[in-house]
């Protein structure tokens, strides 16, 4: 897929030859660039003007990735480590020679307009980064700097692409799911993807290589509760069937469930109610062969929780693992000598000072 963003003088008809209205929203920008596929160079000091309004209002882009061990995944004590700037609802997945893969959302504040002037095209490969876009880490676990991956998901539109999660299928595919909303989705009045229209996209791609995955299928399309759910998380059971879990739903994290992981019921209510009150839900099989449900506890940012279960369906009373003030998001991975890491965010208050971010979480 090739698209002639920075070209577009060479076309026949140049979509963009005129810029947007002064004063055009971030949204009117994303939607002109998901219609005409590229930017005028007016638009660009608009763009970069509407960001930097944005960073006032918000302070994901102040989010940084922090990490946490334990002995058994039930208490994580171990000293913190701070593991990169600017990504918010880091993913976790160990590989079985320790590296440690992350996946997550690149929220550089630079980037969006760096990408917009030197390659557009990234929008279609790793989504709006900078806004919501992918971003995918390697800590090779040896001391060295945290490799970060570029890659392409063949998407068809710029998408606000958000809460990515990372895993390996059992045949060793990597798994990749998240949720994503076009700009012709937007919130005109607010930003954020919950504020999006239902029904909410959920997106699943499989591939060999972190390099290239297929475009993404949608999974879900959920109109379920009040906000239609953001935060995918997806568990593969023993005999190949796959469990989504989306939360929080209003309250409590709810589940779909595929027999084998790629027919799925798109526009289906959930098959259960897990009954936990989990935002960010992670989910993963233990070493002994159970199954777990980590996440922050809805309504209580700084308390994380875990539930256990045989089936991935019916959860034991969750119990905390973790409380760590002014810390939201988590991921739990498990290396092959036995320990657990725990992976969440916190904000980075110089930054907030540094762009003059209002707090709002």
């Amino acid at each position: 897929m090739i698209f002639l963003l920075l070209s577009c003088q060479y076309l026949s008809v140049n979509p963009c030859s005129a810029p947007l209205p002064k004063d055009s929203s971030l949204t009117t920008l994303f939607r002109s660039l998901e219609k005409d596929q590229c930017f005028h160079p007016k638009d660009i000091t608009q763009l970069e003007e509407s960001i930097a309004l944005y960073h006032t209002q918000t302070t994901v882009h102040c989010d940084q990735i922090f990490r946490r061990s334990s002995i058994d995944g039930k208490k994580f004590d171990g000293d913190e480590e701070l593991i990169l700037k600017h990504g918010s609802v880091a993913d976790l997945w160990i590989e079985k020679d320790g590296r440690h893969v992350i996946a997550y959302n690149d929220v550089s504040p630079d980037l969006l307009v760096e990408k917009a002037v030197s390659d557009p095209s990234y929008f279609w490969r790793m989504g709006l980064v900078g806004f919501g876009g992918l971003g995918l880490a390697v800590d090779h676990m040896n001391g060295k700097s945290i490799e970060k991956l570029g890659t392409n998901l063949n998407l068809t539109q710029p998408l606000e692409l958000v809460d990515p999660d990372i895993s390996r299928t059992k045949e060793g595919l990597w798994r990749l799911s998240f949720f994503a909303v076009a700009p012709s989705q937007m919130n005109t009045e607010q930003f954020g993807p919950m504020s999006a229209a239902k029904p909410h996209l959920f997106y699943k791609t499989e591939s060999l290589s972190l390099r290239d995955f297929p475009t993404p299928t949608v999974i879900l399309a959920s109109s379920e509760g009040t906000n239609g759910g953001t935060d995918p998380a997806i568990l593969e059971r023993d005999d190949g069937s796959e469990i989504l879990y989306i939360g929080p739903l209003d309250h409590t994290t709810m589940a779909w469930i595929s027999k084998d992981g790629t027919h799925w019921n798109t526009e289906a209510p959930p098959d259960f109610n897990t009954r936990l009150r989990f935002a960010t839900p992670d989910a993963m099989q233990a070493p002994d062969g159970t199954y777990r449900l980590y996440g922050m506890t809805n309504g209580k940012p700084g308390q994380f929780e875990m539930a256990e279960s045989e089936d991935g369906i019916k959860f034991s009373k969750p119990t905390v693992v973790l409380t760590e003030r002014h810390s939201f998001n988590i991921s739990v991975g498990v290396d092959p000598v036995g320990t657990w890491w725990a992976y969440y965010n916190k904000t980075d208050l110089d930054c907030t000072k540094k762009w003059g971010s209002q707090k709002i979480r």
